[in-house]
């Protein structure tokens, strides 16, 4: 920790010490907010030091209110460093439920990346009519437990904003919240969980993408997630929506797809694996086109390209619709076939001229596998045709 958070930590200890706190909500009349607005307003929950803000607990935009920070920095305790009279944590978090409006500004919090650090913005517009509103540009978050969390009725847009050193996650949206985020730069992974998410051009490292139950209407383009572990790309539940022209590199498992998710993926490229490139579980029924998995360390059956367990049916092509995904993982077996239902895979790039050459490569019906305990067990059939010419894959 550098010596201004020091500083700053001792020096928010000792404000808080016997002040009464307690969370402040603007009183909901339409009023347009600044930070200083608020201090003045408050009871000591948010505070200012020169040209900097002090957030000791939480702040709540009202609905109808709205907020404005422009270029200002504002500093968050953490959890544990402060307590109300009744002895409960603080929880320094800015709420908004009517609208924020903020350029240039800076949250970050007074220690590093830690299970207690401070929380970021949080926008909601549960329990109360009308929608709640965060609209960022050109803004710094560091540190801090998560950056958004946007719930029903709540909507962030975020335009070049960069994210470090965070804790938990970048962003989650859940339960009808949406998420649109555009040329960001953050660290920690990003979840919707029946909600809308929307991004474009944005870098997660590390960090992967998790849609559970997913709005149709999300769409992630032209981003990168980058990651020394975990999973990259994770559609479960009924996670609908496109993934396309995205980069994932460096995960366990570039991709899973579970529940009876039917997520869209096309253009992307999935590197260095350290386990299964894909992986289709439960009923998950993806559709994969013009897609490659790229892999230079040959690995064992259950780290084939791609492996499909239970009844899940991932489309790979069919005879009318291609799927010019290319396969590129040399002297390794590419699909590994444990599940139940036959897979189309037509129009693929199996880095082999003939039928006869991808064969080999494939473990399905055909080579009647038995399990350990010797009970006998037949996985479905790979439809897969004739191999695709090399090189194939297009990137956006």
């Amino acid at each position: 920790m550098n010596v201004r958070k020091t500083l700053l930590l001792i020096l928010m200890s000792t404000l808080a010490a016997g002040s009464a706190i307690a969370e402040y909500r603007t009183p909901g009349l339409g009023t347009v907010y600044t930070l200083e607005d608020v201090v003045g307003d408050a009871s000591g929950e948010i505070t200012k030091l020169g040209g900097d803000y002090l957030l000791f607990d939480k702040v709540i935009i009202s609905p109808s209110d709205e907020l404005q920070i422009a270029g200002e920095t504002i500093w968050v305790a953490t959890n544990d460093l402060l307590s109300h009279d009744d002895d409960t944590l603080t929880t320094p978090v800015l709420i908004i439920e009517g609208r924020l409006e903020a350029a240039g500004a800076r949250m970050e919090s007074v220690t590093g990346p830690t299970y207690n650090a401070g929380q970021g913005i949080v926008v909601s517009g549960r329990g109360h009519e009308g929608a709640a509103e965060a609209v960022l540009a050109d803004c710094t978050f560091e540190n801090l437990q998560c950056v958004w969390t946007v719930s029903a009725g709540g909507s962030v847009v975020a335009d070049r904003c960069r994210a470090t050193g965070n804790w938990r996650a970048a962003a989650l949206a859940f339960g009808g919240g949406a998420l649109t985020l555009r040329d960001c730069v953050l660290a920690g992974g990003i979840t919707a969980n029946n909600a809308m998410l929307a991004m474009e051009r944005c870098q997660i490292q590390p960090g992967g993408l998790t849609l559970l139950s997913s709005a149709a209407s999300t769409r992630i383009e032209d981003c990168t997630f980058e990651s020394s572990g975990g999973i990259g790309l994770y559609g479960a539940g009924n996670a609908q929506g496109l993934v396309t022209g995205c980069q994932f590199t460096g995960f366990e498992q570039s991709a899973y797809f579970a529940g009876t998710t039917s997520l869209r993926v096309e253009g992307c490229e999935f590197i260095d694996p350290a386990d299964a490139g894909w992986i289709c579980d439960g009923t998950a029924s993806p559709v994969l086109r013009n897609n490659q998995i790229v892999r230079n360390t040959p690995g064992e059956p259950e780290r084939a390209a791609i492996l499909v367990l239970e009844q899940a049916q991932p489309d790979l092509g069919t005879a009318q619709d291609a799927g010019q995904n290319t396969l590129d993982a040399p002297g390794e077996l590419l699909f590994y076939h444990a599940g139940t239902v036959s897979v189309p895979a037509y129009g693929n790039d199996w880095g082999a001229a003939t039928l006869e050459e991808v064969e080999p490569l494939v473990y399905h019906l055909p080579d009647d596998a038995t399990d350990a305990d010797g009970s006998e067990f037949q996985s479905g059939w790979v439809r897969y045709g004739q191999s695709l010419p090399r090189p194939h894959f297009q990137t956006r």
